[in-house]
């Protein structure tokens, strides 16, 4: 199920916002690549810097399709910098998501445990190229949340 959290939010809304728990079976990566893809697009001439974060705890179902979508994405944003990362949680999902972030010219971070979920977030947080104090302390929050939601949903 494609999913976009926080987008074109101001960092309050999307903090009182929360993570919703979606709890269905199957995983397909090219969904939620293809409204990614959208997404990157509404916001082209914003002089933003586009940063996809891609994270799974499972196999993806759908074949190449998410491969070839995502090297598209790098295609039509290389020009504007675009940052691609992908995170496997857990122990599924690491060998697809190791040739997305290649076909993206990302970033793989794989992360086991919430600890190692915590430290990703907080370098890939630490290393944005557009990074200033607010969106820093953002960061800091965002990735507390996302871990506790994890740790709740995978245990």
């Amino acid at each position: 199920m494609a999913r976009i959290f926080f987008e074109g939010k101001h960092v309050q809304q999307a903090l009182s916002t929360g993570l919703p728990n979606p709890h269905q079976g199957g995983t397909n990566f090219d969904p939620p690549l293809r409204e990614a893809s959208s997404v990157i697009k509404r916001y082209a001439g914003y002089g933003y810097t586009p940063m996809l974060v891609f994270m799974s705890d499972g196999e993806d179902e759908g074949g190449r399709a998410a491969i070839d979508t995502l090297a598209a994405i790098r295609r039509e944003n290389e020009r504007n910098g675009l940052q691609v990362y992908t995170i496997p949680f857990g122990s599924s999902g690491s060998a697809r998501l190791r040739e997305l972030a290649n076909a993206g010219g990302g970033y793989f971070r794989p992360a086991a445990t919430g600890d190692e979920l915590s430290r990703v977030f907080s370098d890939i947080a630490a290393g944005c190229n557009a990074m200033d104090g607010l969106i820093k302390a953002f960061g800091d929050i965002i990735t507390s949340m996302v871990v506790q939601k994890l740790l709740l949903d995978y245990y």
